[in-house]
């Protein structure tokens, strides 16, 4: 969506990960690049924004670099509630003139909402794991009520792992 608001021709979106390193998320450009090839061109970029907290724009050059982030560029950071979750890069202009503030304005939306869906992401995964985890503690307490039936849940849990190993079952679905 980016890339064609902005009349652009390469985008991409980054996440960051647990160890804040990025990580490619979604490409539109030029086809036969690998995510680290992308990553690697884009690391400079990146860095800056993560270190300036601040969207990057580098305007049009006379003479045009043929890289994958090809100047004029913009690169916007994802941020909510004050976290860095990435950075969303648009770049290479197909009208080769610089981007306008109401493009400025453009990216920066979208970079807002892209880090919303990261952070609800993030959310969601955590409570799906206190769900898990409330679960089991819930298991635990009513076999502790109980001699005869303690382990049962263990047990069954093992079990079932056996039975999914048998089946070729993907470690996912076990």
């Amino acid at each position: 969506i980016a890339v064609d608001a902005l009349g652009a021709k390469h985008g991409a979106i980054f996440a960051m990960d647990e160890e804040r390193r990025f990580v490619l998320r979604a490409w539109v450009g030029k086809e036969g690049y690998t995510d680290e090839q992308i990553t690697a061109e884009a690391r400079p970029l990146l860095e800056w924004v993560v270190r300036e907290n601040k969207t990057l724009i580098l305007p049009a050059l006379e003479t045009r670099e043929e890289k994958l982030f090809a100047q004029p560029l913009l690169c916007a950071p994802l941020i909510c509630r004050d976290r860095m979750l990435g950075a969303m890069c648009v770049s290479d202009s197909k009208s080769r003139k610089n981007y306008s503030e109401d493009e400025l304005k453009i990216i920066s939306n979208l970079s807002y909402q892209i880090a919303i869906s990261f952070e609800n992401l993030r959310l969601n995964k955590d409570m799906e794991q206190t769900y898990f985890e409330t679960m089991s503690a819930l298991a635990l307490a009513v076999e502790a009520r109980d001699p005869y039936s303690r382990g049962h849940s263990e047990r069954v849990g093992e079990l079932a792992v056996k039975i999914g190993q048998d089946m070729r079952l993907s470690e996912k679905d076990i």
